[in-house]
């Protein structure tokens, strides 16, 4: 992930977080796990947990992710002997660790990842499907998040993925029939614009249809990129190179999707 410092501003909330979470010998094993310096002079937990991040920064090749390693267990795991206004405590400094990651460009997922960001409508998309347990969406949207700079293929089918399960969790709320195995997005798709009365030919207004039609567009034109490998084989290196999807037109996909998926959540919930 290259060698990206751990923010000052990050390393401020962690510390306020994980110093009421853990014991100094529990911090102390944490950062052993993280394989952070062991020459630290500190005097009370706030102060373990900042100066211990900050020589993670002057010392590692890749900072970031020894603060995923760090902060993996308060992140992920949830006791069994939490009460349900525990664990909303525990869940909204969780969202004040990944807020201060996404002010600064980086992203959180399961098992102490920490990935570049830089895009915003999918960073706040994660947040609502976290707050919602939308475990299906999450994982799909952890992946494209993921994958976006090592394999922006992936990532964009992940991206695809996310909406599909978004859909679902519509027309599963709004009560519509549809195939959990054999329905893919397009199906879904239409499914939801014609519960929503969202066709362009619904719409008098020429505004109106201009947006719908669009709509329809950003689909079609994901599951295209979508297919873009198999669409590919039988061609040269040279035009698989130039017909490759980079890292922009991953964001700009999931970005996309974002928005849509968002828009397709709020309507889901509406009566």
């Amino acid at each position: 992930m290259s060698n990206d410092r751990i923010p000052t501003s990050t390393i401020g909330i962690v510390a306020k977080v994980l110093k009421d979470q853990y014991s100094c010998t529990e911090l102390q094993n944490l950062f052993d796990i993280a394989s952070a310096p062991d020459n630290v002079s500190w005097n009370n937990k706030s102060n373990l947990i900042s100066n211990k991040l900050k020589a993670i920064n002057g010392t590692h090749e890749r900072p970031l992710n020894s603060l995923g390693i760090f902060i993996r267990d308060f992140m992920d795991n949830d006791k069994s002997h939490w009460s349900d206004g525990f664990k909303e405590n525990i869940n909204a400094e969780r969202q004040n660790i990944s807020r201060s990651l996404a002010t600064n460009g980086y992203f959180y997922s399961a098992g102490g990842i920490i990935s570049k960001g830089g895009i915003t409508p999918a960073l706040s998309l994660m947040e609502q499907v976290r707050k919602d347990s939308l475990s299906a969406i999450q994982k799909e949207l952890e992946r494209a998040l993921n994958f976006t700079e090592s394999d922006p293929q992936t990532a964009l089918l992940c991206a695809s993925n996310a909406l599909e399960a978004t859909l679902k969790v519509f027309l599963e709320r709004r009560k519509v029939q549809f195939n959990p195995q054999k329905d893919t997005l397009k199906p879904l798709w239409e499914k939801f614009v014609t519960t929503q009365g969202l066709q362009p030919k619904s719409f008098e207004n020429q505004y109106h249809k201009e947006v719908a039609s669009g709509l329809y567009k950003i689909v079609s034109g994901i599951m295209s990129l979508r297919n873009r490998d198999s669409s590919a084989h039988g061609r040269t290196n040279s035009e698989l190179e130039e017909n490759s999807i980079r890292p922009r037109h991953a964001r700009l996909v999931i970005n996309a999707v974002a928005a849509l998926a968002g828009y397709v959540l709020e309507c889901s919930t509406e009566q």
